[in-house]
């Protein structure tokens, strides 16, 4: 009978230094040879780590010794096949009388695996030797004992005495350069499969001619749906459809000539654990090539390549948008093909679009300043027209010289019309309503021997449009069209309604789809020639004899369409006549009802006191003598802030007569808006020769306002002045209780100091460049209860707070030249305690900005309630 093998008792028994490890490096047990070999007691080691017991010197020469151990435990560990340290140099920690120190040692060391029932290995066998002596008689002298040992194999004798250590550390020494190497070694392998796993290309390398496959990295086992492709043939048990040509590799392997492929289509497993049927489409660019050794034989074919799947999809999306663009060219050249007038007039359309706004901008600006100074002269003869005879020679020439004047005025205003800069005043009509009213007026502005003819379609729809200035277009389509025909022939007014789709928008300049009102208006005249159409609205322009006319005329009508919100089509040809089709938005909101005030000259005044605003000397002192003239006390101011200082007073007011663009840091509808804090009953009148953005907004003039245009008529101006004075309704901008009107948004003009109101509030400056969010803002704050002045840029923003002071600076991030966040940092440096609200339409993640103290965050979008929040914890003590 075989006798039982006590294995604990050889351990413990051995003269071989043993012990035995786990995982986490804990040494779990040693041998007596191992404790005597290291110089510890048991109970020094059993139970802790072995990097903890057993240091590393960090004064060293071998400042990687503990990593060395630990990367040879660790393959046993994970591997589960022994491993081998044949030289390492691991100085280890030692007591002596002179302290703590580290005791020179080189040792070689095996390792084992004791693996489980499971096949895992938890923990790890050590076998230790010392072998610095070894070394050391390496160190000293191994050249002499390698000499010796040559001539001894020369003579054929035996090796000399000590010839076998000699040999021992040779053998110590090519097996610590072989250690070294394989090291080195090991680090290029985990290097480079580290580099081939985490690759986002996918790899494969196929052993030649079968196309076995040897590697293939992570990234295609992920896209081809497989876990394991190694030893396998590339064409066998492969699950994508098709796979990369066979033919392809051949190809390679036999010429040698690499091959690249780019978009190369395959259908592939959704994923390594779907069925056969689940697969998806996926485009790779794929490069294959040869492998050779150093000799020139081929090893194999490498294939590398990406997934362009998304690119792919990119190129494709593109493709069609590419094609659909063609496509849709294609049909407009057509489109255009059939017509070879029309092709011209549709290439003439933009640039005429173009020199006309440019024009307009230059024409608007002219008949700003013509206005003031007709302004001037006309006050100033109707002045002089009351000190003079009626019957006397002076008197015709004032009179003649007020001819003049108006018209210029009538110039101007044509001039306005054509630049989109002339208040409008719209209401909702229904056209063939006005029509029938225009009938008399246009027969007898026509005369007898042309024929009227007006169609009105059944149903036509309501539009909004300024009625008065509405007419005098018709009425200069139909002078024009009268004198086309030499007095003689038929004119035709037809109604309708009209829809435009997208396609049938894109024939008209600035008109969106949508529904419209049209009205053509036709006559039987020469027509005109494809030149005199492409210049027909350019103001100046005319073809009828020096004298005859001004060329404003069709101008203005352009002019007045387009800044109405619609367009102007002409369709003409000579010999047979033209047409003009007037195109103006539908609304549907009821026909206003309105009331036009009555004039004259017993319109005069009864003591009441009027506020003069106007920074033109020469105007407000021509203004001021028209109203003492007509009974009125004036007052005068020549700005913004002057005229806060009169009203703050306590004088009484009935009327303000403002200008609406003058100097200054207070703008006129700033001061207006705060008179009316001071003066809630007080009645405003307006006047400019050119309104822009003031109180004007989308053309229009905002609602409640009155607008008195330069130059204007002393009749005018006291009709004008009685209808307000005398109204006894409470217009939305007179009511005590409705909220202050303010300023467009996209124009506000820039807040300085200026004296309170009597009920001071709290001030908001709103930074913010979007129109509708700063629109919807502003009504959001003073709904709140504040005062706010709004700005686009935080530059402007600057300039208002170098003048000015405000509770709360309410800015967005984002905004155009310098953002937000620079704003707060420049503000910030001379006003440390200036609150703010930041806010921003990225997300409502404000921590990575260091706003600091008194800063209230707010993503966007907002309500009131949120803003109302935010602005009151920013204003808390």
């Amino acid at each position: 009978m075989t006798p039982k093998i006590d294995f604990e008792a050889l351990f413990r028994e051995s003269p071989n230094a043993y012990f035995v490890i786990s995982s986490d490096y804990e040494i779990r047990d040693t041998n007596d040879a191992y404790l005597r070999l290291v110089g510890r007691a048991r109970e020094e080691l059993v139970g802790r780590n072995l990097f903890a017991a057993f240091p590393a010197d960090p004064e060293g020469a071998n400042p990687n010794q503990a990593e060395e151990l630990k990367d040879s435990l660790d393959r046993v560990f994970k591997t589960g096949k022994p491993d081998v340290l044949a030289v390492i140099h691991y100085p280890i920690p030692i007591s002596t009388v002179e302290g703590e120190g580290f005791r020179d040692e080189f040792w070689s060391v095996a390792h084992h695996p004791i693996q489980d029932a499971d096949g895992r290995t938890p923990l790890v066998f050590q076998h230790v030797q010392n072998v610095t002596a070894l070394r050391s008689t390496l160190e000293q002298g191994i050249a002499d004992a390698d000499l010796q040992w040559s001539g001894a194999l020369i003579d054929a004798a035996p090796p000399p005495a000590g010839g076998a250590q000699q040999m021992r550390s040779g053998v110590l020494r090519r097996a610590e350069l072989v250690q070294n190497a394989n090291r080195m070694l090991e680090s290029d392998r985990l290097r480079l499969l580290r580099l081939f796993d985490q690759s986002l290309s996918f790899t494969v390398f196929m052993r030649e001619p079968e196309h076995i496959v040897e590697l293939a990295n992570p990234a295609y086992l992920r896209l081809v749906g497989e876990t394991d492709m190694r030893d396998r043939r590339y064409s066998e048990g492969h699950r994508i459809e098709p796979p990369v040509p066979t033919k392809l590799l051949d190809s390679v392997y036999q010429t040698g000539a690499p091959i690249i492929e780019h978009g190369l289509a395959l259908r592939v497993p959704v994923s390594a654990d779907s069925d056969d049927d689940e697969t998806k489409l996926v485009y790779v660019d794929v490069v294959i090539q040869q492998i050779v050794d150093a000799t020139g034989k081929v090893m194999g074919v490498f294939m590398q390549g990406n997934d362009v799947t998304t690119v792919k999809a990119a190129e494709d999306e593109l493709h069609a948008y590419r094609t659909r663009l063609e496509e849709l060219v294609t049909e407009r050249t057509r489109a255009l093909e059939k017509s070879e007038a029309e092709r011209h007039i549709a290439e003439a359309a933009l640039y005429r679009a173009q020199r006309l706004e440019a024009v307009g901008k230059l024409t608007g600006g002219v008949a700003h300043d013509f206005n003031n100074v007709l302004q001037i002269v006309h006050g100033n003869l109707q002045l002089l027209q009351k000190n003079v005879e009626p019957q006397g020679k002076s008197a015709a020439r004032i009179t003649a010289a007020l001819e003049g004047v108006a018209r210029g005025a009538k110039l101007a205003a044509q001039l306005l019309a054509f630049g989109r800069r002339q208040p409008l005043d719209p209401v909702v009509v229904n056209l063939g309503v006005m029509l029938n009213r225009m009938d008399d007026l246009l027969r007898r502005a026509l005369g007898e021997s042309i024929e009227i003819s007006t169609h009105v379609g059944a149903g036509v729809w309501n539009t909004l449009v300024d009625v008065p200035r509405l007419e005098n277009v018709i009425l200069n389509i139909a002078i024009n069209a009268r004198d086309a025909m030499n007095h003689s022939g038929k004119l035709t007014m037809r109604l309708d309604n009209a829809v435009l789709d997208e396609a049938a928008a894109t024939h008209y300049e600035g008109l969106h789809a949508g529904e419209y009102v049209t009205l053509a208006i036709s006559d039987t005249g020469h027509g005109m020639s494809v030149e005199v159409q492409r210049r027909a609205f350019e103001p100046f322009f005319t073809t009828k004899p020096e004298g005859e006319g001004t060329g404003l005329g069709l101008s203005m009508v352009y002019g007045f369409v387009k800044q109405s919100g619609g367009d102007v089509a002409l369709d003409s040809q000579e010999g047979q006549g033209t047409t003009i089709t007037l195109y103006l938005p539908r609304s549907t909101e009821p026909i206003t009802t309105f009331a036009i005030p009555s004039g004259g000259e017993t319109a005069a005044g009864n003591g009441e006191t009027i506020l003069v605003v106007e920074d033109d000397d020469a105007v407000r002192t021509a203004v001021a003598d028209t109203l003492t003239d007509l009974g009125y006390r004036v007052l005068r101011a020549s700005d913004g802030e002057s005229a806060l200082t009169i009203i703050k007073s306590g004088v009484p007011i009935d009327l303000l007569f403002t200008d609406v663009v003058m100097p200054g840091p207070v703008p006129s509808t700033e001061m207006v808006r705060l008179a009316r804090e001071i003066l809630p009953g007080v009645h405003v009148l307006h006047t400019s020769g050119f309104t822009r953005d003031a109180i004007v907004h989308g053309d229009r003039l905002d609602a409640g306002v009155n607008l008195l245009s330069k130059p204007y008529s002393r009749e005018e101006l006291a009709t004008k002045l009685r209808y307000l004075l005398d109204d006894e309704t409470p217009s939305p901008e007179t009511t005590p209780s409705a909220s202050p009107r303010r300023e467009n948004p996209a124009t506000v003009h820039l807040a300085s100091e200026v004296p309170e109101p009597l009920a001071p509030r709290r001030r908001i400056l709103l930074v913010e460049d979007n129109l509708p969010v700063r629109e919807t803002t502003v009504e959001f704050i003073d709904e709140l209860g504040y005062d706010v002045v709004a700005v686009e840029t935080a530059e402007a923003a600057l300039a208002v707070l170098e003048a000015d002071r405000f509770d709360i600076v309410f800015t967005d991030i984002s905004l155009p030249g310098m953002s937000g966040l620079e704003l707060l940092k420049r503000v910030r440096e001379a006003r440390p305690e200036q609150r703010f609200v930041i806010a921003s339409g990225y997300g409502s993640d404000f921590r990575k900005y260091n706003f600091g103290d008194n800063v209230g965050p707010l993503a966007k979008p907002y309500d009131l309630t949120t803003l109302e929040r935010v602005l009151n914890s920013v204003l808390a003590p």
